[in-house]
């Protein structure tokens, strides 16, 4: 039983995609095609390439998410070296890690270009991103036809690391001569992805918390989380009465907390299963 998945941006708080995952699974349903901004495009990726929930969760909970902070020129300077990094470079942190963990994870599933991932005339990965020079929205692999790249030979992991570039805390990327970065700018829900006259239905994966409105007396990088995750062009949120969304509850923990305890990981997988189980009895969902 297969259904098209969409998974929304929300930081270290994706974790819990893969308890709702696993619930999905443990009940036969399983993704054909994936689609996601940010996080939800990592975990979309990892899906597409062939990683199964109890896979996920053993990357997720022993993967030191600190190491995926890479260092820029001023980083040695201890306290204000990322605040200069961010005027300097218009990020604190370099992508690079992230970007070369993802490659290694494609690569052990022998995966490593998007026509890996093709099926077809398309692809079972689509990723969200924003195009800052021309203020578009890009849709990798497809849309790279626009800046005459193949999208076949496009490698997967630089697609996913342009989706996962968040404003002000990773540098942006390039494509070509064009600086790209996290397509939540945009579309953090991208559920318009996919073609709505097919016949496989959509499942939208939703992050929520009770304290989602803008804390200002968050920390800075929190704050600016917050910014981009309510200052969507509303139009991408758009949901036909073909999508179905599971609603995650993620509690209070934080967008960017790469210092996450497995306590609260655990946590969020277990607040993904439930939810996705609560789904499965309200929906009374058939494929």
């Amino acid at each position: 039983m297969y259904f098209n998945g969409v998974f929304e941006g929300g930081g270290v708080k994706g974790i819990a995609y893969i308890g709702a995952l696993k619930a999905l699974a443990d009940r036969g349903f399983h993704p054909f095609r994936v689609a996601g901004t940010s996080v939800g495009a990592i975990i979309s990726s990892l899906i597409a390439c062939g990683y199964s929930p109890e896979e996920l969760k053993k990357i997720m909970f022993e993967l030191d998410l600190e190491k995926l902070k890479g260092k820029n020129n001023y980083s040695r300077i201890k306290g204000i070296g990322p605040l200069i990094n961010m005027l300097v470079s218009k990020g604190m942190y370099s992508i690079t890690p992230l970007e070369k963990e993802l490659e290694e994870l494609y690569l052990a599933k022998g995966k490593s270009k998007f026509i890996d991932l093709k099926r077809g005339d398309d692809y079972i990965l689509k990723v969200v991103v924003t195009d800052l020079t021309s203020r578009k929205i890009v849709v990798i692999p497809n849309d790279l036809k626009r800046y005459s790249i193949d999208p076949d030979a496009f490698p997967i992991a630089k697609g996913v690391a342009m989706s996962s570039c968040m404003p002000f805390f990773y540098q942006p990327m390039k494509l070509l001569k064009n600086l790209v970065i996290d397509g939540g700018v945009v579309s953090n829900f991208p559920l318009w992805i996919f073609n709505k006259s097919e016949k496989l239905p959509t499942i939208g994966f939703n992050l929520y918390s009770k304290k989602d409105k803008i804390n200002h007396r968050s920390p800075f990088l929190d704050y600016i989380a917050s910014v981009i995750s309510s200052g969507q062009i509303n139009k991408y949120r758009t949901v036909s009465d073909q999508i179905k969304i599971i609603n995650i509850n993620t509690f209070n923990i934080k967008t960017m907390d790469f210092k996450i305890s497995a306590k609260d990981k655990h946590r969020l997988y277990i607040s993904g299963y439930a939810s996705a189980m609560k789904f499965l009895q309200e929906n009374d969902f058939k494929i």
